[in-house]
């Protein structure tokens, strides 16, 4: 059986103040993803039309010029998630704030600091790391510079910022609470499709568009749809110790197959042929599907064997799965990859077809 959960008010107040720090609003998304990946604007924004206008009716009741506004929410492609969506994982869906021990703060902050606001690629020391080790980490990485201030500014004061956070949200709650029932209609509609079968059936369908294998399953399946963190989804497994959280929440954005369906449609094979040759002179890239083709393997691993940071090697990663060069499946709290190599050898055979092809004229 599939369970959808109601929308969370919380978590839909952080994914919207992430999406405008982050200048990923819907207009944003139609204008960049259009001219990126030649899909018809219109077509586009009539799919993420009823986000948007949702989107543009609270947009006028947020604050951006706060201080801690662009330090909670904004975010880089060297990030899984923005500060506030990683905060919000400790929450569980409820506005009151956890009460945390040290031990938790410090195996929360470990798991951000090593795959930048992510939870799912996280290889957990024991013992934990204290602030000074999670702190030279931090300085040693080579995320960018300001994802290195807000890893320190969050390891410095996390519950000061889980509090402004959940201020924010109380102040913001009363625009929000009218278009609950709104969004949680268009939620249902937009899930509908997918959720009819069983569980089997909908496993199908995620591992065969969205390039995951073996994902976390439980009977029932707990889905917990997102209406402003659209095109996203991840997997929240026993979290933080928390004794009333179901084992497996999916957390899947309501429009995330439609916009991948739309990916897998656009672009001319040129454009393709473009994407894959560049892919495929990338060194570091190129070395990571020679060792998933040996064995599956996940980020840390692959990063020592590379040389590179966890960040490095997860851009790299994700850039692959997106090309459908990767497949990954889940096995704890690892994101195992796997070298699809007919998918690679299929794009190479498009590249010599570019160039062997005659002129019909």
């Amino acid at each position: 059986m599939i369970t959808v959960r109601p929308l969370q008010p919380i978590n839909e107040y952080v994914h919207l103040c992430t999406r405008i720090a982050s200048q990923l609003t819907v207009d944003d998304m139609v204008q960049s993803m259009s001219a990126k990946y030649g899909i018809d604007p219109a077509h586009l924004a009539s799919l993420l039309e009823p986000i948007g206008i949702i989107e543009k009716a609270l947009m006028s009741h947020l604050n951006p010029q706060d201080p801690d506004f662009t330090l909670l929410y904004h975010h880089d492609p060297q990030q899984f998630m923005s500060i506030g969506q990683a905060l919000v994982t400790l929450m569980d869906g409820k506005a009151n704030l956890p009460t945390l021990s040290d031990a938790q703060w410090r195996k929360f902050l470990t798991m951000v600091i090593h795959n930048p606001l992510g939870i799912n690629d996280a290889v957990l020391p024991d013992p934990l790391p204290q602030l000074a080790e999670l702190t030279k980490t931090i300085i040693d990485s080579d995320y960018d510079a300001a994802i290195k201030y807000n890893l320190m500014v969050l390891l410095n004061r996390p519950q000061e910022l889980l509090e402004n956070l959940v201020k924010g949200y109380q102040a913001f709650e009363s625009y929000l609470i009218p278009h609950l029932d709104t969004m949680n209609a268009v939620a249902q509609e937009a899930l509908a499709p997918y959720l009819h079968n069983n569980i089997d059936a909908f496993i199908k369908i995620v591992q065969s568009d969205l390039n995951v294998r073996e994902v976390p399953v439980s009977d029932p399946l707990i889905i917990q749809p997102t209406f402003f963190y659209y095109n996203a989804l991840t997997f929240l497994d026993d979290p933080w110790d928390s004794e009333d959280t179901p084992n497996v929440i999916w957390f899947l954005g309501i429009k995330l197959l439609p916009i991948t369906d739309l990916l897998k449609q656009s672009g001319d094979q040129k454009q393709r042929v473009q994407s894959v040759l560049k892919t495929l002179s990338d060194p570091s890239k190129l070395e990571l599907l020679k060792l998933c083709a040996q064995q599956p393997s996940y980020g840390v691993p692959l990063a020592k064997e590379l040389g590179l940071t966890t960040a490095t090697v997860s851009y790299h990663l994700n850039a692959l799965v997106r090309l459908g060069y990767l497949t990954m499946s889940l096995d704890g709290n690892k994101v195992y990859y796997e070298t699809q190599s007919e998918r690679i050898i299929d794009d190479l055979r498009a590249v010599q077809n570019l160039f062997t092809e005659k002129s019909s004229g």
